[in-house]
């Protein structure tokens, strides 16, 4: 779950937990300049598809731009 521009992972409420409650991992990386660098969305998705089978990506606003993004550049990567 991405957060937006100017936001935080705090964005999303309580629908991580939401989440989690139906057995779901959760993962909320901070965007770049948010306590982060460039390369970490790329990298977190990395990690999580050697430790999972599915990896869904979500965001809000711009995240969600991000995510799509993202999406499309790993594929070709994986």
């Amino acid at each position: 779950m991405i957060h937006g521009l100017g936001g935080t992972r705090h964005d999303f409420g309580a629908l991580d937990r939401k989440f989690e409650q139906i057995g779901c991992d959760v993962h909320l990386p901070s965007l770049p300049g948010h306590g982060s660098n460039p390369d970490a969305l790329s990298r977190t998705y990395r990690e999580l598809a050697e430790r999972y089978e599915r990896v869904d990506v979500a965001g809000i606003s711009m995240g969600a731009l991000l995510a799509l993004m993202l999406s499309a550049r790993e594929q070709a990567v994986l």
